[in-house]
Parts: structure tokens; C-alpha cells; sequence
């Protein structure tokens, strides 16, 4: 049974036919909701005509910045010219630079808010890398492990691009990485963290997988509570906001975010510390009943 707030929220959804009517007035709509390819063509609609240029996205996806909001319009523009040109795009390119912006755009938003003036009371004990080869040694964290790796590792609009090379809607993984990379890379990284020293995963690139990994089931031992679901936000998991700080992983770029504000961090291990002592500077209990201070020791 719905809410009153999502019958509302529903019956104000545009319909096609409203969105062909802004289209064609070249009139903005909102960038979430329903019919979201529709959506963004509207808003491609609305930027003034140019000269095409290549297509900046996969560029920007191999090498993920954080880009403000004036630097995501500028890169939307030259896509929409691309787009509103005379060549004519196929619906899977659309769909890409629907979700593409979707989720760049969510990242520049994030950065336009005010900066979180917070001070990190101390390193994770737990995170330095003797105790890392010890929780490597546990089989559940390295498949955790190759499991969050792969995750990370789907960019955004990959899976609407693999859904329109198969022809039918995908949300897995691991059918969009055997499509999308080569079978040397899926299996390198697969071999580093499975059977590579804490060296070998550093130097891959994947040690980021790895301490989340341990974070997760830190947290689902001791306190049953979801931390990888309920805290991370990435390109194919960005679920509503929950009661409680929560972190972007943008590439190897970490945004923690609460109540209007942000921290970016270049690691994920500083960026767990900044969670950690945001949550502690409200009394360590979140959502009621999760007492984080359990899992500081």
C-alpha cells in the first residue's frame, strides 16, 4: 500500500504526451522520474544549437572527476549536439547518456553543497595492512572482495549499453563486464584479489574492494546491519537517502555526505574514518538501533 506522499507524488509523474509537449517548446523538465530516456531528450532539446564534437562520455567514464555542475552542462551540451545533429543515434546511445548524466549530474550536486568541517579522531586500527593480511586470509572477505571489485568496476550507462547489445534489460554484473571488458582484465583482477597478496591488490588498483569488503561484514557480524546497501552509493546503487551519513564512490573519488554537506576524500579508508566520526559525534547509535561503537574496536 502506497504512502499518501507517493500517491501524490505518482499521479504528478509527466506522461509521454506532456513530455513531447515540453520537447517541442524546448521547455526543462526534471531529470528523475519515469520515461527517463524521454526525459532527457527534452532536456537535450533545450541546449542552443553547436557544431558536433566527439563524444566526451567514455572518456569521462574511464577516468572518473568530480566535475561541478557548470562542468556537467558543458559536457550534456556537446552530447546534445552530438544527439540533436544530423546523424542519427541509435536508442541504446540515448540510454547511456540518460543514465550517464543521471548520475554525474547527482555527483555535482553533492559537490555544490558546503563542505563538512569535521576532524578525524584517529586512524582505523583495523584497516592498516597487518590487520588486512590477517582478514585476507578469510576465503568470505576475498570472494566479498571480487564481488564489490566487479560492482565498482560497472560504470555509468553500462548496463543500459549492454541492454540494448542484448536486447533485452540486464542488471547483472557480471554480464556486463564479460561483454564491456576483455577476458584478461576480468580475470587478472579476479586472480589479484582472490589469490594476490595485500602488494598485489594495492598495486591493481583493488585494495578499495578489499576494505570494504571488511567494513561490510564487520558490520553485519557484529551489529546485522547492511553497511556496503545502506552506505555506499554508486553508479547501479543509489537507492533513497537513509537516516544516517552515506558515501559516493565516484572512480577513486569517496564523498561523504549528510544533512547538506560533504567531504570528499581520496581514499576509501579515510572516508570510512569520516563516517565513522560523523556517526560518534551523534552519540554512535543510527537509525535507533545500530550502536557503531561496536565496531570501532
Amino acid at each position: 500500500m502506497l504512502s499518501k506522499r507517493k500517491r501524490v507524488a505518482r499521479c504528478h509523474e509527466d506522461t509521454p504526451e506532456e513530455l513531447l509537449a515540453a520537447y517541442h517548446a524546448r521547455r526543462p523538465v526534471d531529470r528523475q522520474g519515469k520515461h527517463g530516456m524521454l526525459r532527457w531528450l527534452v532536456i537535450a532539446r533545450t541546449y542552443p544549437g553547436q557544431q558536433p564534437s566527439p563524444c566526451p562520455m567514455d572518456a569521462a567514464n574511464a577516468h572518473p572527476t568530480l566535475l561541478s555542475t557548470a562542468a556537467c552542462r558543458e559536457m550534456e551540451s556537446r552530447v546534445a549536439a552530438r544527439v540533436m545533429g544530423e546523424q542519427e543515434f541509435p536508442s541504446g546511445y540515448l540510454e547511456y547518456a540518460c543514465a550517464f548524466f543521471q548520475w554525474w549530474y547527482r555527483v555535482a550536486a553533492v559537490l555544490s553543497t558546503p563542505r563538512i568541517d569535521v576532524v578525524c579522531t584517529g586512524r582505523c586500527a583495523w584497516l592498516e595492512p597487518v590487520d588486512i593480511e590477517k582478514s585476507l586470509v578469510v576465503p568470505d572477505v576475498r570472494r566479498g572482495a571480487v564481488k564489490i571489485a566487479q560492482e565498482l568496476a560497472v560504470r555509468a550507462g553500462e548496463f543500459e549499453v549492454v541492454s540494448a547489445m542484448g536486447g533485452g534489460r540486464t542488471r547483472s554484473v557480471s554480464a556486463t563486464l564479460q561483454a564491456l571488458r576483455t577476458g584478461e582484465w576480468c580475470g587478472s583482477m579476479q586472480k589479484a584479489l582472490m589469490y594476490g597478496t595485500i602488494d598485489d591488490i594495492y598495486h591493481a588498483g583493488l585494495l578499495a574492494a578489499v576494505h570494504i569488503a571488511i567494513v561490510d561484514s564487520r558490520y553485519q557480524g557484529r551489529l546485522s546491519f547492511a553497511w556496503i546497501k545502506e552506505v555506499l552509493r554508486w553508479p547501479s546503487r543509489c537507492p533513497s537517502k537513509p537516516p544516517w551519513p552515506i558515501i559516493y564512490v565516484h572512480g577513486g573519488h569517496f564523498v561523504v555526505v549528510w544533512h547538506g554537506a560533504h567531504l570528499p576524500c581520496t581514499s576509501f579508508s579515510a572516508a570510512y574514518e569520516t563516517w565513522r566520526d560523523m556517526c560518534l559525534a551523534r552519540g554512535g547509535i543510527i537509525g535507533g538501533r545500530y550502536d557503531v561503537r561496536k565496531c570501532t574496536i
